[in-house]
């Protein structure tokens, strides 16, 4: 279980914990209705200063 502070940018939902001495941000970052882009890294200030994973979760239309 971790703890931290979640907020938005837009309709990107931040998420910040500190994991060991290093503090670590997870984005879901609104790509579009069906689509978020997630990273986990560094973030600060509005960017990325290191990003340790990177990838797309895409809704998927079904029966």
């Amino acid at each position: 279980m971790t703890e931290g502070t979640v907020s938005a940018e837009g309709k990107n939902i931040i998420y910040i914990d500190k994991y060991g001495n290093s503090v670590v941000t997870d984005m879901w970052e609104n790509v579009d209705d069906s689509t978020y882009k997630f990273k986990v890294g560094s973030y600060e200030n509005g960017g990325w200063k290191k990003v340790y994973l990177s990838t797309q979760f895409v809704e998927k239309k079904g029966k």
